[in-house]
C-alpha cells in the first residue's frame, strides 16, 4: 500500500515503525480498532489506510488530540481507554510506555473482543509490559512491540 509506505518512511521512529509492521500482519479489512494514547494518530491514520471499517482513537492530551483531528479523518476523543465501551475491538494498539500499559492492562482486556490482538509498544526493548503473553515479539533499534 503506497501510502502506508510513505506515511511509515516519513513519520516513523523505531517503535511507530513496529507498530505498523504489527498492523499490516494482525489487522484483516473490516476490523474494529482502538488507538490508546493515540498523540498524532498516525497509527489510527495507519488502520483506517489498512482497511480497517471503525477505528476509534483516544488520548488523554487535549492538545495532541485537538491536532490529531485536523490531520486524520478518524473518531478520536480526548480521555482514556475506561471511556470505551466493552468488548468493541478485533485489535487494539497502543504506543504508550511500559508503565502506563501495565496500568491499563485490565482495561485493554474489557474493550477487546474474544480472539482480539493487543499490540503494545514505545517502550525498551530491556522494558517489557508485565501481565501480557505475548504471541510474537517485535524488536528493531532498542524498542519492542508485544504482540498479544
Amino acid at each position: 500500500m503506497p501510502e502506508l509506505r510513505k506515511l511509515t518512511e516519513k513519520d516513523a521512529a523505531g517503535w511507530w515503525r513496529l507498530c505498523l509492521e504489527a498492523l499490516e500482519r494482525y489487522l484483516s479489512p473490516g476490523m474494529t480498532v482502538l488507538d490508546v494514547g493515540s498523540g498524532s494518530a498516525i497509527l489510527a491514520d495507519a488502520a483506517r489506510l489498512l482497511g480497517a471499517a471503525r477505528v476509534i482513537a483516544c488520548d488523554v492530551d487535549f492538545d495532541a488530540v485537538r491536532i490529531a483531528r485536523e490531520r486524520v479523518h478518524v473518531p478520536m476523543f480526548a480521555g482514556s481507554v475506561d471511556a470505551v465501551r466493552a468488548g468493541v475491538a478485533d485489535v487494539v494498539v497502543a504506543n504508550i510506555s511500559s508503565a502506563v500499559s501495565e496500568e491499563l492492562g485490565p482495561e485493554f482486556e474489557r474493550v477487546r473482543r474474544a480472539g482480539s490482538t493487543l499490540i503494545l509498544s514505545g517502550f525498551p526493548a530491556d522494558d517489557l509490559p508485565e501481565g501480557c503473553q505475548p504471541g510474537e515479539l517485535l524488536c528493531r533499534d532498542g524498542w519492542a512491540c508485544v504482540i498479544c
